[in-house]
């Protein structure tokens, strides 16, 4: 379901209850206000629509600023019906509003452990999203249509968001034929399962398009995450290649933006050499959380009911141990330990700014 599709349901369900017309603008703006916001165009500044797993209930608040908003824009007949109508359709459909920050939350679009949650300092609200509400992710079109219009705004977390739906599958993949794709782009007349796999082929390379794209710009706009994964991909690219420098300043531009294995590959075995650096990756780390000089060396079980879990004395059975020594590096005296800690906070505060 899309917004578009929303509001013609909504239009329909209305003129039908009222005997009245609305105008389509008008709808939109009727949509916002279920959710207490003054105008369509203040809910998508950093909010958008979605389908979510359970009924959103709507505060009583909301029905007065629902009530006012029809006044405002003239309809001053069938108050109660309209809003009895609105309110029916949100939670037929499940319809509720999260702010880009829950809505990505939601997704599980958070990183690993082992990273830097960037958007920490933004919006707290994000860190409960995922307890608070469950995003439907069979019908992602209302969610993404209203993403979309936040980030032409130049949102960069919307924009990594749509990046992400894009290049996964909530969007329902499906797998298709460049071969028959190839033979309705001729001319050919197909249908039935060929004409599925052509079409299916087609809505692929259009996604990764868009994946692309959205990447892209979250990148441009800054956005430390999109970066990171866009480091990995040249990396991926350079190890392909086995270009050992290109892997090199692919790892470096990994850990300037806080990938700690990223750092732990360049002291092992691309820039071991490089002492002082070496410890800017180490205080580096510290600040992230994951200081590589503590041994990360664990015991897990090795197959059987607990397989890849903590090992646990009392199960017993086979082990095998999982992870990395500390990082242990030369000393270095007093002044450069102060220069490289600074560096090295330098580092986090862009990541945190």
């Amino acid at each position: 379901m899309t917004i578009k599709e929303l509001a013609y349901t909504a239009k329909l369900q209305l003129e039908s209850a009222t005997h009245q017309p609305f105008r389509n603008a008008h709808i939109h703006e009727l949509l916002a206000a279920c959710f207490g916001f003054k105008s369509n165009t203040s809910m998508h500044t950093n909010h958008v629509l979605a389908v979510l797993n359970t009924e959103c209930v709507i505060p009583v608040e909301h029905l007065l600023n629902l009530k006012n908003r029809l006044t405002e824009l003239g309809y001053t007949h069938n108050v109660e019906t309209v809003g009895s109508v609105l309110l029916q359709l949100m939670r037929e459909r499940r319809v509720g509003v999260l702010s880009v920050q829950e809505a990505f939350a939601s997704l599980d679009l958070y990183f690993g452990k082992d990273q830097i949650d960037w958007d920490e300092s933004q919006d707290d609200e994000a860190a409960s999203a995922q307890s608070r509400f469950g995003i439907d992710r069979d019908r992602l079109g209302l969610l993404t249509d209203g993403l979309r219009l936040i980030a032409k705004r130049g949102n960069a977390m919307a924009h990594y968001a749509l990046a992400q739906i894009y290049g996964g599958d909530g969007l329902g993949y499906r797998e298709g034929s460049q071969y028959w794709h190839s033979k309705l782009a001729q001319g050919d007349e197909l249908t039935g399962v060929q004409l599925e796999w052509a079409k299916a082929y087609s809505d692929n390379i259009l996604n990764a398009e868009r994946e692309a794209f959205h990447l892209q710009e979250a990148v441009r706009l800054g956005y430390p995450a999109a970066q990171l994964e866009m480091a990995h991909l040249v990396l991926e690219k350079a190890h392909e290649k086995g270009d050992f420098e290109s892997i090199k300043r692919g790892y470096t531009e990994a850990a300037r933006l806080g990938d700690v294995a990223a750092m732990r590959a360049l002291i092992d075995e691309y820039d071991e050499a490089n002492l002082f650096q070496n410890w800017v990756w180490v205080f580096f780390s510290e600040l992230l959380g994951n200081d590589l000089r503590k041994s990360s060396l664990r015991a897990y079980h090795d197959g059987g009911m607990y397989a890849d879990q903590d090992y646990d004395d009392d199960q017993g059975g086979p082990l095998y141990i999982g992870g990395n020594e500390g990082v242990e590096l030369a000393e270095i005296d007093a002044e450069l330990e102060r220069n490289a800690r600074e560096v090295a906070g330098q580092l986090f505060g862009k990541l945190t700014a």
